[in-house]
This record gives structure tokens, sequence and C-alpha cells, in this order.
């Protein structure tokens, strides 16, 4: 067929496969579920499944060559892959949770009150940027579970509210990836508990990008366990807020600016008003400068940086001069300009 039009019902639910050579319009004013068999597949065209008063589950794979828009009030979910030459976007709705891989050549947008939780999946634009807004929502907002978000060229933003006193703004695990070979990563999260959550070896990477990381939490702002925050020649910036930040907690290695084996050109600035290195193990590691300071004119408690290492950094400067907190500084390294910690009260050890 040219064009496959499916409109009016109150309930649309397909079983069989729809094919055509151009556009597919499914719309309707209350659920739209497909079944495991219902392939859509326009091959020419976009895939337009509209709904006004519903959820939408995709049971089987989608594929076009121009734009795919799914548009909804309910929950979207389904097994059903997402494939399309152009951009893709899912909007309108409350929670998103695809099983099935979502890959586009353009823009991937997907945005709800609920939560959206990638789970073992891969969201992957290859020309395109990947859009994620979530919440509030009494959950975490944005989930990533064992999954890979990756872009080329353009941005990755991840952008999560959660109204929950248990559950974070936006939380990596499960070996998560969150990649852009050469655009910006921008991840922000805010929640009762913590705004950002990265552990279980997840990686945030970027070649040439620069990578920002905000969290505004009740408890802290950005608490990294097991993670690294890698970009070859971008800046990194980590911004917890007035709660503060964890890194290098539970036993566990918390990695910023490059790896052991890799390298770094940017600079990498870390603020919040509390400062916990969590007693096992940070490395920063870069050719640029290295700022860890609060985000005010002074801390809410005692910076400590115990178990830290820096390598190869231009300058590293830590503390604010006009705190009247103690800073502690236990720390090792190379580096190839001055290190500098500022403060009233000053505990050092290197």
């Amino acid at each position: 067929a040219g064009t496959v039009r499916i409109t009016g019902g109150s309930s649309i639910d397909p079983t069989g496969a729809i094919r055509a050579t151009s556009n597919v319009v499914i719309r309707g004013t209350g659920q739209i579920t497909t079944g495991s068999s219902a392939t859509i597949n326009s091959s020419s065209g976009s895939v337009e499944v509209n709904t006004s008063g519903g959820l939408v589950t995709l049971g089987a794979n989608v594929v076009a060559s121009g734009p795919i828009s799914i548009s909804l009030t309910g929950a979207y979910s389904g097994a059903g892959a997402l494939s399309s030459g152009g951009a893709i976007s899912i909007t309108g709705g409350t929670s998103i949770s695809p099983t099935g891989n979502v890959r586009a050549t353009g823009n991937i947008s997907m945005s709800g009150s609920g939560k959206t939780f990638f789970d073992g999946i891969t969201v992957a634009s290859s020309a395109g940027s990947i859009t994620v807004n979530a919440g509030p929502v009494a959950d975490h907002a944005v989930q990533v579970n064992a999954s890979i978000v990756s872009a080329n060229t353009q941005r990755i933003s991840l952008t999560g509210r959660s109204t929950s006193g248990t559950q974070d703004g936006v939380i990596l695990y499960g070996a998560s990836t969150v990649s852009n070979s050469s655009g910006d990563i921008v991840i922000s999260g805010t929640s009762v508990r913590w705004g950002t959550y990265f552990t279980g070896n997840s990686n945030v990477t970027s070649g040439s990008g620069n990578i920002s990381v905000t969290g505004t939490g009740n408890d802290w702002g950005v608490f990294l366990e097991g993670t690294s925050i890698v970009s070859t020649s971008g800046d990194i910036n980590i911004d917890s807020g007035n709660r503060g930040f964890v890194a290098g907690h539970n036993n566990t290695t918390t990695t910023i600016g490059a790896t052991s084996n890799g390298s770094a050109s940017g600079d990498i600035t870390v603020s919040g008003n509390r400062y916990w290195s969590g007693s096992t193990k940070v490395n920063y590691k870069t050719t640029g400068h290295i700022v860890l300071n609060s985000k005010s004119a002074d801390y809410i408690d005692n910076p400590t940086h115990n178990n830290h290492t820096f390598t190869g950094a231009a300058s590293v400067t830590i503390g604010n001069l006009s705190s009247v907190r103690t800073v502690t500084v236990d720390a090792d390294g190379t580096i190839t300009g001055p290190l500098t910690v500022l403060g009233q009260y000053i505990n050092f050890d290197a």
C-alpha cells in the first residue's frame, strides 16, 4: 500500500503486519497495542502513532525510512524495536519503558511525566541528538540499567526530576554507558535523595565534547561509586550544589578525566558545599587544570579528599580561602604545576 491509515478507534489492537511504501498513521482516542507479529514498516515514509487518551504498547518492531512519532497520554512500553532513518520522538505521556532498542539517524527525544527506564537496551543516534526529560515522579526519574546511550556529534541530554525520598533523579548502573564520540553530554538530576547517582561500573565518556553532571538533592547532590567520567579533550564540570559530592564510595574507584591508560587535556571542575571521598579511591587525570571547590563562599561540612590521586595536571586547586571548615587532603600522584590547598584550617598528607 502507499499510505496506511488506522484512525478513530477508542481501542486499536492490530495483530498482523502493517506495511506501506509511504506513511503509516495510527490514531485513536484510547489505548493502542500491537501484537508480537504486528510489525510496522514504512519503506519510504514516516510512522505516526497517536492517541489522545491512553497508553501505547508496541509488541513488534517499527521501521521507517523517515521519522517515527509516538504521542500519547499514558505509558509507553513494548518489546518492539524502533528504527528510523530520521528522528524518533515519544512525547506527552507518563512513563517510558522500551525493552526494544531505539535507533535513529536523526534526533531522539523522549519526554513524560513518569519514569524513563532503559533496561538492557541501546538508544543510539548516528547523526542527531538524544534528549530525555522525565518527571517529576515519585520514583527514579531517569533509570539506566545495563544499557547504552550513544551519539556521534550532537548533544546527549538526560534530565530527571524525582520527588522520592529513596530514589534518584538520574541513576546509571549495571555497567551502563553514556557515550558521545565528539559531542557534549549533559546529565542533570533532582531528587529528595540523591540528584545523580552513578554506580556498578557505569561510564560517561566523550571524545572531544564537554561533560556536565549536575545534581540537586536533599541528601547528596552527586553520588559516585564505581564509575568513570572521562573526556579526551573536553572539559568536565560536576556541580553537586548545596548538599555536595561523594566519590569512591563503598570500596569502589571513581575515575574523572581519563583512565589509567588513557589521556585527557580538558579542565576538571567539581563544586559543592560538601565533599566526601568515601575513603576508597578517587583518580583525577588530565593535563588541564583541576579545581575542587565549594559551591558557595563556604562549605556546610568539613570537606575530606582522602585516597586521591592526581596525575598530569597543570595545576590542582582544592578548597576555598574564605572557608572556616577544616579541609582535609590525603593525596598522591605526579602533576606538572602547583598544588594549592585553600582554607583557614587544613589537614594535609601527600
